[in-house]
């Protein structure tokens, strides 16, 4: 009888410790998965001031509302863009986070981007809705390489016929600085908050309309918010979250 006693105590004893143990990673695990949910869904949201940081008066601005803070130079000659665009001194380092979306008829899809530029050196991360990577993009001086993480393809092309941006499908500032940007009327606004370049093409053909409108950062050398229409409808859009210098 004693024995037995002894065997169900041992038994109990060894039960419990399992109960415990097991306890203890379901509550470690549990953690784990919650601070990793947390992360995901914290990535973009960032304490960094919003260039311009402004509570849209530069693009209050440029819609016809007057602010002291803010001065409007138009009418800049494609000449004079190309001249500003070339001699650009952006930051050696800096992040960009940034939100765009592509519509149709039926439908929207939103990508969420980091870039960040180390001396020269670039790289993009897109990711979609749920927080999963989908591409990483890396420029260097004559290559742009791109990780498409779905599938696991990796593809590599000259820095002559592509762009990190492009890649990422997000304006560059080279389309501006090339013939096809003498299609825009453009708009020098200098502020408390930066120093932008207003870009924006219109055309009306057999009752089609297009609409572009870009607003470049000549302080960081990239498009910071981008609106396009067709007949009045909106078909892209993008927007800076947080750009700073690192």
């Amino acid at each position: 009888m004693k024995n037995n006693k002894t065997v169900i105590s041992i038994t109990i004893c060894i039960v419990s410790i399992i109960l415990i143990a097991l306890s203890l990673w379901f509550f470690s695990f549990n953690s784990h998965n919650d601070s990793s949910h947390r992360d995901s869904e914290n990535i973009f949201n960032t304490n960094k001031t919003v260039l311009p940081g402004d509570e849209e008066k530069i693009y209050q601005s440029i819609s016809g509302v007057s602010n002291d803070s803010v001065k409007l130079v138009p009418d800049i000659t494609h000449e004079q863009v190309k001249e500003m665009l070339n001699t650009l001194s952006p930051p050696g380092s800096f992040c960009w986070y940034y939100t765009h979306t592509l519509y149709s008829s039926k439908k929207s899809n939103t990508t969420t981007g980091i870039l960040k530029i180390d001396g020269g050196n670039y790289r993009i991360e897109t990711y979609n809705t749920d927080g999963f990577l989908m591409k990483s993009i890396i420029g260097e001086e004559e290559t742009v390489s791109v990780q498409n993480n779905s599938s696991g393809a990796v593809s590599e092309f000259s820095s002559e016929s592509t762009s990190v941006f492009i890649e990422a499908g997000v304006p560059d500032i080279a389309k501006f600085a090339s013939e096809s940007g003498t299609d825009f009327e453009y708009t020098l606004v200098n502020s408390i908050y930066g120093t932008l370049l207003f870009a924006r093409f219109e055309s009306e053909i057999n009752g089609y309309s297009q609409t572009e409108e870009y607003y470049i950062s000549l302080d960081y050398g990239i498009v910071i918010k981008a609106d396009c229409f067709e007949n009045g409808n909106v078909i892209y859009s993008l927007a800076t979250t947080a750009l700073y210098e690192l």
